[in-house]
This record gives structure tokens, C-alpha cells and sequence, in this order.
């Protein structure tokens, strides 16, 4: 079967990230519904150029797996008995055939989940959508009660061969596997069985991010950069915080007590309960003149976020410094400030604290962990004069 070249679109609506579009071969296309488009992602056009085959191989096994639908099936073939009639056979209980329930169809059930359910980000539920119609697209629209194991390593399989990670696959699988726990808790289904599949040898093994050796740090921050980008970066760097923890700052979270200016991220739009963190500055950076409302003019997209346009207005900065490894990115700070922490002689439980992997600051009944003192001096202990003489204090 031959299938349409792919081609990358960026799509300014979505926050100028790049899609992958290809034109449906002609079975499939109905009326003006002529594109499937899948997105990369990413607002860099060098790392969806990366990603583009990958997500066009999975396309055209999308397509592969809806043409197979359109196929006629084989005509039954009747085999004749030899055998002399039964002559009770009308008397005999006829065997129970269950007939086909068509509201149980995934095809039916997996916008109700998707309705049903409360989502803290459309983010996530736009991705859990699309990760159930991709799942339905390989084992067909079965009925939620007929769903077995096989089906999981089915689809773990399909995942695998399109090219994608362990840990993609496991999210994927477990993404179905919490629909069904859903249809369980509405008494839609007695239980699932795509409980404890063995997905380790399934997509290949993860590519942890890098961090940024010296030479990295120095090429990075001797660049001219513009003043919100130096200051970001800069931030990053220092803190171990996640890019949108830094590009959502506003001034009143910055805050000094005791002589300590640090960032209060304890309301921040975070990804995990140890994420609720107080995260101090170190004493010789120095943070510009307060003012009011956010700290960065990077654009919020879906959910309040910024991310993806801030990754966009300083990645460039990134290649131009450290090159094309696709290990080397903005969430390599998190991991460079952890190994200058631990260099340092800080410790793993102390360090865990400015990347938000510790308990937090909202632990309940466990209190608050290391002191914010505690921290202002394991900081203190790392060399920041990469960053160059624009923000650091005299």
C-alpha cells in the first residue's frame, strides 16, 4: 500500500508547535476530512525534523490498522456432516449465544470516560484522548468487557514497532488500563485484566537528559543574550526548578525573610506535592528591581502555562552554545545544579529539595523538611560565576 509522503506544518493556534501531516490515501478520506496531523511536541523545527519519522511511521500504521476495518472478511465455509441426523436434537438446550453489546464498544465508552472524568490540565486529557483512539485503532472496537491481556501486549507491541520508549509504552498502556479501573468504579465492567503486563522489554530504554558540564555553563551565559532570557536562564540555572515554575514567576513570589531572598513556588502550577517548595536565591545573584505582575511576558497557552513558548524563545541559545545533542536541553539545569549540590558535600535528602523530588514544604503531618537556612547554605556552596557579572552582585 502506498501512502502519502509526510510533510511539517507549524501551527501558530497551538502555540507554534510543528505537526506531522500526511494525506489520507483516498479509501479513507471522507468529505473534507482529508489529513491526519499529529504533533511533534515542539516549537523547534530541528527537533521535530528529529521526531518526524518516527510519528509518520506511526501514522501509516494507523492507517494500515483502519484499512484492515474496511476489509471484507472471508466467507464462512460450510462443512457438510456425514453423521446421521440427532434425532433429539430439538430437544436438546440450545447453547447460549451472547449477542453484541454495542454500547460497551470502546468506540462508545471512551468518550464518556473522557466526559466523565475530572482533568486538572486539557493537556493531559487531550493526550489521553488521542492515546485511546490510537489503542482502539490497533485492536479494533471490542467491547470494555472482552478487553484481555493480549490486547495490552497488542498494543504494547504496535507501540514498540512504531519506535517509541519503555516508558512511553508503559504510559500508554497504564493510560487504557485507567479507563477500565473507570468503567469498574461505574459498574460498567466487573474488572479488567490489563493489570501487571510485563512491559520491560517493550520500546526502547530512556535517554536520560544531560547535564551541562563547565565548558557548557561558560558557552551558554558568554553569549549576548536579551535581558528576559539571560535572567530565565539564569534562574534556571541556580534553582533546579522546572521551566514553568520559572517562566509563570510573578514578583510577589519572590520574597526575603531573615535576610534570605528566595522563590516561593508553594502555589505554583506544579507537577507533584513535592514540587510546593521554598527555593532560595544564592547570596551572590542578583535579582533585579521588584515590580508587579509577572516576572517574563512568555505567552500562557493551554492550562495557564508557558512553557513551550519560553522553550521556544530560548532554546536557540542552547544549540547555538552546546550544539545538536537532543540530550542537552533546558531541563539539563535541573540535573547540572543537582551534581554542583552534590559535589558541593550537600546532601541527596538536602538536594532533593530545590528540584522539588523531596516531600516539599506542604507535607502535612511530616512538617517542612531542611530549613529555608539550611538551603540558603547548601546553595551558597556552589561556584555561580558562569552566569557572568550581569547578575551577580558586587
Amino acid at each position: 500500500m502506498y501512502y502519502h509522503p509526510s510533510k511539517l506544518v507549524c501551527l501558530k493556534a497551538k502555540g507554534d508547535v510543528w505537526y506531522v501531516q500526511v494525506t489520507k490515501p483516498t479509501e479513507l478520506q471522507v468529505k473534507n476530512n482529508k489529513q491526519v496531523r499529529r504533533s511533534t511536541g515542539t516549537t523547534d523545527k530541528k527537533e521535530a525534523e528529529r521526531r518526524q519519522h518516527r510519528i509518520t511511521e506511526e501514522i501509516y500504521a494507523f492507517f494500515d490498522a483502519e484499512i484492515d476495518l474496511l476489509t471484507p472478511q472471508p466467507p464462512v465455509k460450510i462443512v457438510y456432516s456425514s453423521e446421521p441426523p440427532d434425532p433429539l436434537y430439538q430437544f436438546r438446550p440450545k447453547p447460549i449465544i451472547p449477542k453484541a453489546d454495542a454500547s460497551l464498544r470502546l468506540s462508545r465508552i471512551w468518550p464518556k470516560y473522557i466526559e466523565g472524568r475530572n482533568w486538572r490540565r486539557e493537556k493531559t486529557k487531550n493526550g489521553i484522548k488521542s492515546h485511546l483512539k490510537e489503542f482502539l485503532s490497533v485492536v479494533g472496537d471490542l467491547q470494555v468487557d472482552q478487553i484481555k491481556k493480549k490486547h495490552g501486549y497488542q498494543y504494547a507491541r504496535f507501540l514498540d514497532q512504531t519506535g517509541y520508549s519503555n516508558s512511553t509504552v508503559g504510559t500508554r498502556v497504564r493510560a487504557v488500563g485507567s479507563m477500565l479501573t473507570w468503567c469498574e468504579e461505574h459498574d460498567i465492567i466487573e474488572n479488567h485484566t490489563l493489570r501487571n503486563l510485563n512491559l520491560k522489554d517493550y520500546g526502547y530504554p530512556g535517554r536520560p537528559w544531560k547535564p551541562f558540564p563547565a565548558e557548557d555553563l561558560q558557552s551558554i551565559f558568554s553569549q549576548e543574550l536579551p535581558q528576559q532570557e539571560r535572567l530565565c536562564l539564569s534562574l534556571l540555572a541556580i534553582t533546579g526548578a522546572r521551566l514553568d515554575e520559572i517562566a509563570l514567576l510573578r514578583w510577589s513570589q519572590v520574597k526575603s525573610t531573615n535576610g534570605i531572598k528566595y522563590l516561593d513556588l508553594t502555589e505554583a502550577i506544579v507537577k507533584t506535592p513535592g514540587s510546593n517548595r521554598l527555593v532560595p536565591l544564592h547570596k551572590n545573584f542578583a535579582m533585579p528591581e521588584a515590580s508587579e505582575g509577572r516576572i517574563f511576558d512568555y505567552p500562557e497557552g493551554q492550562d495557564g502555562k508557558s512553557q513551550n513558548n519560553a522553550s521556544r524563545d530560548m532554546m536557540p541559545f542552547i544549540r547555538s552554545a552546546v550544539g545538536d545533542d537532543d540530550r542537552k536541553a533546558l531541563h539539563s539545569f535541573r540535573g547540572t545544579l543537582k551534581d554542583m549540590l552534590r559535589n558541593a558535600g550537600v546532601s541527596k535528602e538536602l538536594n532533593d529539595f530545590f528540584t522539588g523530588h523531596s516531600s516539599g514544604d506542604v507535607a502535612g503531618d511530616y512538617g517542612e523538611g531542611h530549613s529555608l537556612a539550611k538551603r540558603f547554605e547548601a546553595i551558597n556552596k556552589v561556584d555561580i560565576e558562569f552566569l557572568g557579572p550581569e547578575l551577580l552582585s558586587n
